[in-house]
C-alpha cells in the first residue's frame, strides 16, 4: 500500500483529490486498487470524479460489508444515482477491491473486481478533480490510481 487513509468521525467523511483533465466528449477509465484495513464495515469508501469542490462531485463507494452506491452532490444537494446495493463481487473480510469507472460512448460503467455492477447515462462533470472518499471510522489503503484516455 502506498497510501493509508484513516478517518475517525463516525458522522462525516473526508476527501483527497488531485487534478485530472479529461475530455468529456471522449471515452476514459478511472481505476484504483483500494482495500478496507480496519473499522466500520457499513461505511463507504471509494472513488471521486468530476469534483469541483466539496459541494459538487460524483462518487462511487463500496463498503467492507459488501455494498456499493453511486451518487452525486450538486450545489450541496445530495442525490443517490444508485442507492446502497448488495453485491457478491464486493467481498467482506478486509479484501482489496479493483474499482473501475469507465465512460464508453454516452454510458458510464461501474465495476468492482472486473464484474460490472451498474451502468448509467453519462452526466457532465462539475469539475476536473479525481480522488478518494472515506466515511465514518475506518482505515483504507490505496495501492494505485490510474486515469487514462485515448
Amino acid at each position: 500500500m502506498f497510501c493509508f487513509l484513516r478517518y475517525k468521525d463516525p458522522d462525516s467523511g473526508s476527501f483527497m483529490w488531485n487534478k485530472a483533465i479529461l475530455d468529456q466528449s471522449k471515452d476514459f477509465v478511472i481505476k484504483t486498487s483500494i482495500a478496507h484495513i480496519t473499522g466500520a464495515e457499513d461505511e463507504g469508501f471509494g472513488l471521486l470524479w468530476g469534483l469541483q469542490d466539496l459541494n459538487n462531485y460524483f462518487s462511487f463507494n463500496v463498503t467492507a460489508g459488501g455494498h456499493y452506491r453511486i451518487n452525486q452532490e450538486t450545489d450541496g444537494e445530495w442525490t443517490d444515482l444508485v442507492e446502497w446495493t448488495e453485491s457478491p463481487q464486493i467481498v467482506s473480510n478486509n479484501s482489496s477491491y479493483v474499482m473501475t469507472i469507465e465512460k464508453v460512448g454516452e454510458t458510464m460503467r461501474f465495476s468492482c473486481n472486473d464484474a460490472l455492477l451498474h451502468a448509467l447515462p453519462f452526466e457532465r462533470f462539475h469539475g476536473n478533480q479525481v480522488g478518494f472518499s472515506i466515511w465514518g471510522q475506518q482505515t483504507i489503503g490505496v495501492d494505485w490510481l490510474l486515469v487514462t484516455q485515448d
